[in-house]
C-alpha cells in the first residue's frame, strides 16, 4: 500500500472529502510537550489551502499545531488572484475586503476564473459553492481572430471558452476573496500576518530529543519595504534592514511563491539560494522552471445608460491569434460585480475590462524594459511606463479595439486605465517542459513566449470527476469521512525514500530531514493538472498531508489504534 499522495492520477481525492465535512473520523496527536510550529509563507491559493488543510487535519487532537502565515500583500492575501477596487470619484485604490461606502470599480486583475477538471479540485470547487465563496460565471465565452495567423484551440486562454460540462468558476465578488474566506472559515486558528516579506530563512541546528531546539527562524521587512511596486530610491536604510519577524522558532516551513526562490536583488526573494543555505538546491529547482510572463491591463470605458456589453461579441473571450492580447474579460459579468456604477463626477456608466497579453509580447517587454537596473537593483513597476502613451496599457488597449472591431467609437471613451506586469505570471506548462521549444533569457531567467499548453488534454482523471461529481450531486448529505492524511501516515512505513522523492516531485518539493517543503503550480508536474488555480491548491493541500506525516504526529483512527508512531 502506497500513500494516496504517492498516486498522482488520484492525489488528495479522499484528502479532499475530509478538508470539506465538518468532521474527520481520525484525529492527530501530538507526542511533544509543545504545539508544532509551522511557517507558511505566501497567501495565495497554495498557502490558504495548505493552511486549511493541516489545520483540518488536526481537528480533535490536542496540542492543535501553531501555524502563522506570512504574506506580503499590501491590501491582504490573495497572491496572483489579484483584485483591484477603485474609487470613482478620485481613482484611489481602495482596500478590497470591506464593504465599499462610495461608487468604485471592480477588477480581477490577476486569475480571471478556474477550471475544476480533477476529482479533488470538483470537491474543492463544491465545497467553495455550497459555502458561497464562489459560483460558475454564466457569461457569453467564445474566440476572437486577431487576423495574424492561423488560430488554435491550443491557444485558448485556459479553456475558454470551455466545455458545456467543464464551467468556469470565480470568487464571489471577486478571485481575491476565496483565498480570504479559505483562512477565515477553513482555518480559523492560522495565524496571518498581512503586510510582511519573508527576506531570509535562517535554519537553527541542535534540536533535542524532546523537540527542542533546532528548527527555523524567519527574517524579513514589513510595510513599504515588502511592496513590490515601492521605488528602491524611496525607502530608507531603516525600512530595509531585516530583523526576526518574531521571536519563534518553526518546526517546518512551507513556501508558495516561486519569486521566494530569486537571488537577493529582488524584492520577493527570501534568500533561498544565498551561500551556505541547505535550502538552495529546492530553491534551485523550482526557481529553474522557466516562466510565463504577463501584462495586464484594467480599464473603464464610459458607456451610454443601458449599453452595457455592447460593442464586444463576447463576455470573456480568447483571442486566437494576436501577438499582443490573448485575452479580455467583462468583470461586471461576473457574478456578484457591481452594475456598471456611474457618480457625479461621472455620470456615465463605466464598464470594466480586463485585457491580459501574449507571452510574448510580455517576454519583448521585459526584454526592454528589465526587472533590474544596471547595478543589479531592483526595479519596481513604474506607472509612468506602465500606462504612458507608448506603454504596455495603451498597447493592450489599441489591439483590444481592433480585435474586437468596434464601430462608432464604442471603446473610445477611456474613464482609467492601470497596468500591472506579471514577471511570474505562470510556470512553463508541464507538456512543455524539457521540450526543444526556444527559451528567451533575461537577467539569468528563463521565458517561454509562446502562448499554448494550458489546457490539458481529456484524461480518465477528468471522466472520473465527472461521474463523481454526478454521484455526489444523486446522494447529497452522504457522510463522506476520508482522512488522506491518516492514509498517508498508516503506510509511510512501507514506503522508500526513492518513491517518495519520486512522488513528492510530481506535485511539491521537500527536504523532510529539515523540515522545509515548497508547493504551488511551479512545483506541480502531474501532466493532468488544469495550470494555475488548480495545480496551485492540489498542491498546496498534497504538501500539507506530507508535512503532517513528516512532522511525527500519532495517528489514532475512531477506534483508539495507533496506526504510525512518532518521528521527531
Amino acid at each position: 500500500l502506497k500513500p494516496r499522495w504517492l498516486q498522482p492520477q488520484l492525489a488528495n481525492t479522499n484528502w479532499i472529502d475530509s478538508l470539506v465535512q465538518p468532521a474527520a473520523m481520525t484525529s492527530l496527536v501530538s507526542p511533544q510537550q509543545r504545539p508544532l510550529r509551522i511557517a507558511i509563507v505566501g497567501g495565495g491559493f497554495s498557502g490558504c489551502c495548505a493552511a486549511a488543510a493541516l489545520s483540518k487535519s488536526f481537528e480533535g487532537g490536542l496540542p492543535t499545531p501553531e501555524i502563522t502565515l506570512f504574506d506580503m500583500g499590501g491590501r491582504g492575501v490573495g497572491g496572483r488572484s489579484s483584485h483591484r477596487r477603485v474609487r470613482v470619484s478620485d481613482s484611489a485604490v481602495l482596500p478590497d475586503d470591506e464593504p465599499a461606502a462610495e461608487q468604485v470599480m471592480e477588477f480581477d486583475h490577476g486569475a480571471q476564473f478556474f477550471r475544476a477538471r480533477s476529482p479533488s479540485m470538483k470537491r474543492l470547487a463544491r465545497h467553495w459553492v455550497r459555502r458561497g465563496w464562489a459560483a460558475e460565471w454564466h457569461g457569453r465565452f467564445g474566440r476572437v481572430s486577431g487576423g495574424v495567423s492561423d488560430s488554435s484551440d491550443d491557444q485558448d486562454f485556459f479553456g475558454c471558452p470551455p466545455p458545456p460540462s467543464e464551467p468556469l468558476y470565480v470568487g464571489v465578488g471577486g478571485m481575491q476573496t476565496i483565498c480570504r474566506r479559505i483562512l477565515a472559515s477553513d482555518a480559523p486558528g492560522v495565524t496571518v500576518r498581512r503586510g510582511v516579506r519573508v527576506a531570509r530563512v535562517e535554519r537553527l541546528e541542535g534540536a533535542a530529543a524532546d523537540g527542542s531546539g533546532g528548527g527555523w527562524r524567519l527574517h524579513g521587512t514589513s510595510g513599504r519595504a515588502a511592496l513590490h511596486d515601492t521605488p528602491e530610491e524611496e525607502l530608507s536604510q531603516a525600512e530595509k534592514e531585516m530583523s526576526a519577524l518574531d521571536d519563534e522558532t518553526y518546526d517546518l516551513v512551507l513556501m508558495t511563491d516561486v519569486s521566494s526562490s530569486f537571488g537577493s536583488w529582488h524584492r520577493a526573494s527570501a534568500g533561498l539560494q544565498e551561500p551556505g543555505c541547505p535550502t538552495a538546491p529546492i530553491a534551485a529547482k523550482v526557481g529553474s522552471r522557466p516562466r510565463v510572463p504577463l501584462f495586464t491591463s484594467i480599464v473603464a470605458f464610459r458607456r451610454g445608460a443601458g449599453a452595457a456589453g455592447a460593442g464586444a461579441p463576447f463576455d470573456a473571450f480568447t483571442v486566437t491569434d494576436s501577438e499582443i492580447l490573448w485575452f479580455a474579460a467583462r468583470n461586471n459579468s461576473k457574478p456578484s460585480f457591481p452594475e456598471p456604477p456611474s457618480s457625479s463626477s461621472c455620470p456615465e456608466e463605466l464598464e470594466c475590462w480586463t485585457l491580459v497579453s501574449t507571452a510574448a509580447f510580455a517576454v519583448a517587454e521585459i526584454s526592454e524594459m528589465h526587472m533590474q537596473d544596471e547595478a543589479g537593483t531592483f526595479m519596481a513597476q513604474d506607472p509612468a511606463y506602465l500606462n504612458g502613451p507608448g506603454g504596455p496599457s495603451n498597447k493592450l488597449l489599441n489591439e483590444f479595439r481592433r480585435v474586437v472591431r468596434a464601430e462608432n467609437g464604442v471603446f473610445d471613451d477611456v474613464f482609467y486605465l492601470q497596468g500591472q506586469r506579471w514577471g511570474s505570471a505562470l510556470p512553463q506548462p508541464v507538456r512543455r517542459l524539457n521540450s526543444s521549444r526556444p527559451l528567451v533569457r533575461v537577467m539569468h531567467v528563463d521565458y517561454d513566449p509562446k502562448a499554448g499548453g494550458f489546457v490539458p488534454p481529456p484524461t480518465h482523471d477528468a471522466e472520473v470527476g465527472n461521474a463523481e461529481e454526478k454521484e455526489h450531486e444523486e446522494e447529497e448529505g452522504m457522510p463522506y469521512y476520508y482522512d488522506f492524511v491518516a492514509e498517508s501516515a498508516a503506510a509511510a512505513a512501507a514506503t522508500t525514500a526513492s518513491e517518495t522523492a519520486v512522488a513528492a516531485a510530481t506535485e511539491f518539493e521537500q527536504d523532510e530531514a529539515l523540515g522545509f517543503y515548497y508547493c504551488g503550480d511551479f512545483c506541480s508536474r502531474i501532466l493532468e493538472r488544469n495550470p494555475g488555480v488548480e495545480a496551485a491548491c492540489l498542491s498546496g493541500v498534497a504538501a500539507a498531508a506530507a508535512m503532517a506525516v513528516a512532522g511525527g504526529w500519532t495517528i489514532v483512527d475512531a477506534v483508539s489504534s495507533v496506526r504510525s508512531g512518532p518521528k521527531l
